[in-house]
C-alpha cells in the first residue's frame, strides 16, 4: 500500500457546522463510495500529480477562482462532483471547503468559488476551523494531540 501524502479535513463552521461532511453523509451510497474512491486516489499523489482528469488547480480566469483552490472531478450520479478546496491550512493537509456540482462549465451553487475565498479566510483567522474528515483520517499528529493529557493551569493566588 502506498503512504499517503495528504491527510483530509473539512471546514466547520464557528457553530459547528460542517456542511460539506453533511453532504457527504446525504448523499447516496454510490456518491459517497465514488468520493472514497477519488480521496484515496489523490491522497497518495504529489500535488503536481493533481491535474485532470482526476483534479483540476483553479485559475483567476477560469471559473473566477483563487489561484490556490484545486477541485476534485469525479461523475457520480450522473452529476459532475467538483469538492473545491486547498492544501493547507497546515503540511500534508488537503481541506474541503464546499461541495459544488458543475453544469455547463460552471459551478453550482454559482458562488462558490466566493464561498471557497470566505470559508478559507475565517480558517487563516481562527474563527473557523479546518477538522479531521473523519477517524479513519486521523494521522500520527492527531492521535498524539488526543493521547496529550489536558492539563488546566492553578491559579494564581
Amino acid at each position: 500500500m502506498t503512504e499517503k501524502l495528504w491527510w483530509l479535513r473539512d471546514h466547520q463552521a464557528p457553530g459547528g457546522r460542517r456542511e460539506v461532511r453533511k453532504h457527504y453523509e446525504r448523499a447516496s451510497d454510490d456518491l459517497q463510495a465514488a468520493f472514497d474512491v477519488h480521496w484515496e486516489f489523490l491522497s497518495v499523489r504529489p500535488r503536481e500529480q493533481w491535474v485532470r482528469p482526476a483534479a483540476h488547480k483553479l485559475r483567476p480566469e477560469h471559473k473566477n477562482a483563487y489561484r490556490d483552490f484545486f477541485e476534485f472531478r469525479f461523475k457520480a450520479e450522473n452529476t459532475e462532483q467538483r469538492p473545491l478546496g486547498y492544501f493547507g491550512p497546515s503540511a500534508r493537509r488537503f481541506t474541503l471547503l464546499i461541495w459544488a456540482i458543475e453544469k455547463g462549465s460552471k459551478f453550482v451553487p454559482p458562488d462558490a468559488v466566493q464561498t471557497c475565498e470566505k470559508r478559507r479566510e475565517a480558517i487563516d483567522a481562527g474563527v473557523a476551523s479546518a477538522v479531521v474528515w473523519d477517524k479513519d483520517e486521523n494521522d500520527e499528529n492527531d492521535t498524539a494531540r488526543k493521547a496529550s493529557p489536558q492539563t488546566v493551569p492553578g491559579r494564581l493566588r
